[in-house]
């Protein structure tokens, strides 16, 4: 993750590094970038990884996957250890390369259980409906203001429409470590669901509910 100030405010520097650089080794260049894979930041929190690609793969922009983030490679001390006696250099970029054992990422992809495993299909579901839907990579983003059952603006919860011609989809993001329910951000509106992971709908209360780091993307039927 780079950090140069060229990229980001020095607000922001500090913040990110303060709370992604868990392990002092992960220190590139004193504070200008962390030597840590996607899910070594999210401490293979597979909620937090699932919610980051959420994000990526919905707003606007072109997402980008690193290989091996796909299926939640971690930093590799191993490979980081044997190119300093190599090169003679401390370079903690090497923790986030490496190798990959496939034989050993086959059969942890056959367990469903398996931290890799999660990561994976996880990510896979939402790059295959993201490539079933225009809107994604072409519609226009339109911010969704969302508010509590008490009727108050929350911040917890990045909601925003992506519409193209014929097609609109609503993105709800839990972006807090809280379970947090919401009113129905589209009342007179019909939604049905495309993917999501910790999301419920109350039919009565016409509330959405988000477990922490949850997520939905729904599809919009004019009412």
């Amino acid at each position: 993750m780079s950090l140069e100030l060229v990229y980001v405010s020095e607000e922001d520097r500090k913040y990110i590094h303060e709370n992604y650089c868990h392990q002092p080794q992960w220190d590139f260049r004193v504070g200008e970038g962390i030597s840590a894979r996607l899910s070594e930041l999210f401490q293979t929190d597979v909620r937090k990884i699932s919610l980051a690609y959420s994000l990526m793969l919905t707003i606007t922009g072109s997402p980008v996957v690193y290989y091996g983030d796909e299926f939640g490679k971690l930093n590799d001390e191993k490979y980081y250890q044997e190119q300093i006696k190599l090169t003679g250099k401390d370079d903690t970029r090497f923790l986030v390369r490496g190798r990959i054992d496939w034989e050993k990422l086959q059969e942890d992809l056959k367990d469903p259980g398996n931290f890799h495993a999660r990561v994976y299909e996880s990510i896979k579901s939402m790059l295959n409906i993201r490539k079933e839907h225009p809107s994604f990579g072409r519609g226009k983003t339109e911010f969704v203001d969302v508010i509590d059952l008490n009727g108050q603006p929350t911040e917890k919860v990045l909601a925003y429409l992506r519409s193209t011609s014929g097609e609109n989809i609503l993105v709800l993001n839990n972006l807090s470590g809280e379970t947090v329910e919401i009113k129905h951000p589209l009342p007179d509106n019909y939604l049905f669901v495309l993917n999501l992971n910790g999301f419920s709908y109350n039919e009565e209360k016409q509330s959405v509910l988000l477990e922490p780091y949850g997520f939905v993307w729904m599809g919009v039927v004019n009412g």
